[in-house]
């Protein structure tokens, strides 16, 4: 073995390919735009809306929860079906730069509300006017804004990598070593 690199190719058995990822592209794997959006967040406003709410979907399915996508169309205001033990819990998915409004979060109550649905979950892109998180906090919904999913995004591909890497290692002590951000591109 003549240079350095060959050695930790042979024993962590390990290559890097640098690639563009088309977050807008609908065939991508749902990984790899996680994976890309660890890097590259900013980058979470050019993915497809739909692309985006089977992304939700796949973070919640790591965290946990068994978790339905809806009908893209004609879903009532509910994107995402969310169950953990006997809890159900229902996503509204936002892919917008706006931040959401008040009656945005209304809505999404009456969709709760018309389905028996107590517990709700809306994501967003960006973040939420004044005044969402205080009916929010009255009707059992949580606000997660852009930065807040961000943080959720990484505890998912945290728990992914360290279930797939190694079985019995916790999860909180991968937050402090660098070795997370070898996982994306």
């Amino acid at each position: 073995m003549g240079a350095s690199w060959q050695m930790w190719q042979l024993f962590y058995g390990i290559t890097g390919v640098i690639k563009n990822i088309d977050v807008n592209d609908l065939s991508v794997p749902d990984l790899e735009i996680r994976n890309y959006l660890t890097r590259h967040y900013n980058s979470r406003f050019q993915v497809n809306p739909r692309k985006f709410e089977n992304l939700v979907s796949s973070v919640f399915k790591d965290l946990g929860f068994q978790a339905l996508c809806t009908p893209y169309s004609h879903d009532g205001g509910i994107d995402i079906l969310l169950e953990k033990g006997s809890d159900l819990s229902a996503v509204q998915v936002k892919r917008t730069k706006n931040a959401i409004k008040l009656e945005q979060v209304r809505s999404f109550l009456g969709a709760l509300t018309l389905q028996g649905i107590q517990n709700g979950i809306y994501v967003s892109t960006s973040e939420f006017q004044r005044g969402c998180y205080d009916i929010a906090n009255s009707c059992s919904i949580n606000l997660f804004g852009g930065s807040r999913f961000y943080e959720i995004l990484l505890e998912a591909q945290i728990l992914r990598y360290s279930n797939m890497a190694f079985p019995n290692l916790r999860s909180e002590s991968l937050y402090h070593c660098g070795c997370f951000e070898l996982n994306s591109l």
